[in-house]
């Protein structure tokens, strides 16, 4: 009689647990292990992501910190299209125009002549300043 009440509540306990972690552990060991692998990569995949999302760089040169990642790039004000104008902070469609258009009639001789274009203030200026170069372009000069 002893053995059945033993026996009897050793099987309660076994159901209980199993309604708690029925489908892990009604699995075969070498499915458990398997899980807990997958999980384990899963965790690595996430840590991962969020440290490359908080920390990530995408660089050219330069650099910009924009929804946790940091851009990287230079720019030559005098060379680069529209699309690439645009990449500035806080050069819209207008000011990238304006800069396009005065190129055209006077090239830039340095960074700080973007102070020149209506539109752009100091703050602007500062903000874009660690992007922008001015390449001065070779002149060949003719053999003798």
């Amino acid at each position: 009689m002893k053995r059945a009440i033993v026996r009897f509540f050793k099987q309660m306990d076994h159901d209980r647990w199993l309604k708690r972690f029925g489908p892990i552990v009604s699995l075969r060991l070498a499915d458990q292990k398997t899980l807990f692998e997958l999980l384990i990569v899963a965790l690595l995949a996430v840590s991962f992501w969020v440290f490359v999302y908080e920390h990530g760089t995408i660089s050219v040169s330069g650099n910009h910190v924009r929804h946790g990642r940091k851009y990287e790039f230079f720019l030559d004000i005098n060379t680069a299209p529209k699309t690439e104008i645009l990449m500035l902070p806080g050069i819209g469609a207008t000011l990238a125009e304006r800069i396009m258009e005065h190129r055209e009639v006077k090239p830039f001789g340095s960074p700080d002549d973007l102070i020149q274009i209506k539109g752009i203030g100091k703050k602007k200026l500062e903000a874009v300043l660690p992007f922008v170069i001015v390449v001065h372009p070779t002149v060949d000069h003719p053999a003798p």
